[in-house]
């Protein structure tokens, strides 16, 4: 098989990126060896132990028909290889977004929006006046993949135990969560943390040691940019959301389509400088096609509904009539476009 490499255009591309979904790497068939086929090509060699410089040569390409010769090679995504365990699909994981809607953040009186099943005790946020709607990093990605996994994950369990291990309550393992995550079969380790990781996929960085501390979730990546997911206080968030994009709240179905038109968005190297001591755990999921589908012509879905006013008060607009009569005000009152700054946040995560 002729080796193919970053560049390479057509149908041995295209063949390459069908044998890569074939394993269960999330990305689309479109015949261009770009960054985001390259990125897929090294997280395979990794997996596999081959050598990791993003080119397809004759190993390479032995790996990557080895195993299922029998199955099409268009079937759809499968969990990754060597991922047994509990799977869950991307779309349990998208079903429970709404739960955080009108969630802020507070790193203290954190509540959860539903009761997680083997924990007692936990501050419930399900209805008005029974504890106030904030969360934190380590809460709200512990909600998210706990529910997720238990509703739709054959005889998985979570404990008070795991529930500590999420919350760091132990100075014995300060990357408890990427433990809590392996030891329950919801993800493997990803050994080199300094390799871009793949969607979905639990991140539990220090900034010093041991300070500074950060949960979240990479969802996507666009060539080098990272998409992430998390509840912070600070990169344009109050709350559960997308690190320099928006809040849950500020797109219809939690959706940010536009996000890869951000230039604030961080690549891997600077979430390692950022955050030096860090551990990750790719999650088992499957189906993954939320982000992925996203074609030039899904540019609608998910439109942020805000703009900065001058006082620096974010205004969730319904409409664009809305929209256009704060922004009619803010020329009037000769607000320049570049002081409308987005509201300050208390902590940095």
């Amino acid at each position: 098989m002729k080796s193919v490499k970053r560049g390479a255009r057509g149908d041995l591309v295209r063949k390459l990126q069908r044998r890569l979904i074939h394993h269960g790497y999330a990305l689309k068939v479109d015949g261009d060896f770009g960054p985001t086929t390259e990125r897929f090509v090294k997280r395979f060699q990794h997996d596999h132990g081959l050598k990791v410089d993003g080119k397809v040569g004759a190993r390479s390409w032995r790996a990557l028909d080895q195993k299922n010769e029998s199955e099409p090679v268009a079937a759809p995504p499968r969990p990754p290889v060597g991922m047994g365990g509990h799977h869950v699909s991307e779309s349990h994981l998208i079903r429970r977004l709404k739960e955080f809607g009108g969630f802020g953040y507070a790193l203290e009186g954190a509540a959860y929006p539903y009761p997680l099943g083997g924990v007692p005790g936990l501050k419930l946020a399900t209805k008005p006046g029974a504890a106030a709607r904030v969360n934190n990093c380590c809460t709200f990605v512990e909600a998210l993949l706990v529910k997720a996994w238990s509703d739709s994950a054959d005889g998985f369990r979570w404990n008070k135990r795991r529930h500590g291990q999420f919350m760091i309550a132990s100075t014995a393992d300060y990357f408890s969560p990427i433990t809590a995550v392996v030891e329950a079969g919801m993800g493997v380790e990803q050994e080199d943390p300094d390799m871009p990781p793949a969607p979905w996929t639990l991140v539990q960085g220090w900034r010093r040691k041991w300070g500074g501390g950060h949960t979240f979730l990479v969802l996507d990546i666009d060539g080098t940019r990272i998409l992430t997911l998390e509840s912070n206080s600070y990169y344009g968030l109050n709350g559960p959301g997308f690190r320099h994009v928006g809040g849950l709240d500020d797109f219809d179905g939690f959706r940010p389509s536009k996000w890869k038109s951000s230039r604030k968005l961080w690549d891997w190297k600077r979430f390692r400088k950022s955050y030096p001591h860090m551990r990750l755990a790719r999650l088992k999921v499957r189906d993954i096609q939320w982000m992925a589908g996203q074609a030039a012509g899904d540019e609608t879905a998910g439109t942020p509904r805000f703009v900065w006013s001058k006082n620096s008060k974010l205004f969730h607009l319904s409409t664009c009539s809305l929209a256009k009569r704060i922004a009619s005000r803010n020329r009037a009152t000769g607000t320049p476009s570049s002081k409308l700054r987005p509201h300050k946040c208390v902590k940095r995560g």
